[in-house]
């Protein structure tokens, strides 16, 4: 019976003959080859000039990707919603848990939204409700004031409002829809 040295210096003998090299340094070349032909012809274009990245209020590059129904506010006025349910569902990735389940991701968020015009990179205030971290007040993809905690359900609505006036604007929240707490100004 051979060692397991003997057993693996005869299989390294085997391994070095030239047609097995050969036949090595071949198929890493078509690899390197098919990889590399793909990089070079997978390119991205657009009708006319490419639309340069988001830029926020400050000049960094910021994502500013999310739905919307837009209505111009003026100079002064606000923005009430009541909010009775927030829903939709997290999908768990593999291997563990490739399904598909009802339910919010901590971060997930609804709300209103004041944004100085619908360029991507402008500048906002938003008051929202998220998933697990209650109600937050964030503007200008930088700045973030917690509000209430707690969830929404039509038994327990929540009520968010913004409010402008010039240049500020102002979120406040309440349980009821009559007594009002300031969450933040930007």
């Amino acid at each position: 019976m051979l060692t397991t040295n003997e057993l693996l210096r005869q299989e390294w003998t085997r391994f070095r003959r030239p047609g097995r090299l050969i036949a090595m340094w071949a198929a890493a070349l078509v690899v390197v080859t098919l990889g590399l032909l793909h990089a070079f012809g997978n390119r991205a274009s657009c009708d006319g000039p490419c639309p340069a990245e988001p830029i926020g209020p400050d000049g960094s590059l910021v994502n500013d990707q999310f739905y919307f129904l837009h209505r111009d506010l003026g100079e002064n006025g606000s923005i009430t919603v009541r909010m009775t349910s927030m829903t939709g569902t997290i999908t768990y990735p593999p291997p563990n848990h490739d399904q598909i389940v009802p339910g919010l991701v901590p971060w997930a968020k609804a709300g209103i939204i004041i944004k100085d015009g619908v360029r991507q990179g402008s500048s906002y205030a938003a008051l929202m409700l998220s998933g697990s971290h209650g109600v937050r007040m964030q503007y200008d993809y930088r700045h973030d004031t917690a509000g209430s905690d707690g969830g929404v359900s039509a038994k327990s609505p929540r009520w968010l409002r913004l409010t402008r006036s010039g240049d500020t604007i102002t979120g406040y929240e309440s349980a009821d829809g009559e007594r009002w707490a300031k969450v933040g100004t930007a």
